[in-house]
């Protein structure tokens, strides 16, 4: 239900090419009981990047099919529009979530974002 993302100078669609104002991020969650036939997480990514649609609609979007994926965490940004989302689908048996990312620092886990992560929060002494 996408089209092709256009670039802004030329206005032309480019396949492959990803404007510099635009980022995904993905993380895999390892599920012990992860779904063999389950959809290929690669494709949330693409489907953003090759759309003219914001962060928070291709969100929705693969919010409401989040069930067909093995866990994950996707970041979606559009530094022209001023928005970032993530959206999680893990833990199972939780609905997705779709999180609007504000500015600052921010921490991608296996877990939803900002979640405490072992290998994340700070030590003793108060630094990362």
């Amino acid at each position: 239900p996408f089209g092709n993302r256009r670039s802004s100078s030329s206005g032309s669609g480019v396949p492959g090419f990803v404007p510099l104002h635009e980022g995904v991020f993905l993380t895999n969650v390892l599920e012990p009981d992860g779904m063999p036939s389950a959809r290929t997480r690669g494709d949330p990514p693409l489907r953003f990047l090759q759309s003219a649609h914001c962060p928070l609609e291709v969100a929705t979007v693969v919010a409401k099919e989040a069930d067909e994926y093995n866990g994950f965490n996707l970041i979606l940004a559009d530094l022209t529009r001023n928005v970032m989302v993530c959206v999680s689908n893990g833990p199972k048996g939780q609905p997705a979530m779709i999180q609007l990312v504000s500015p600052g620092l921010h921490v991608m886990s296996n877990a939803r974002l900002d979640i405490p992560w072992q290998k994340c929060t700070k030590n003793p002494k108060g630094d990362f």
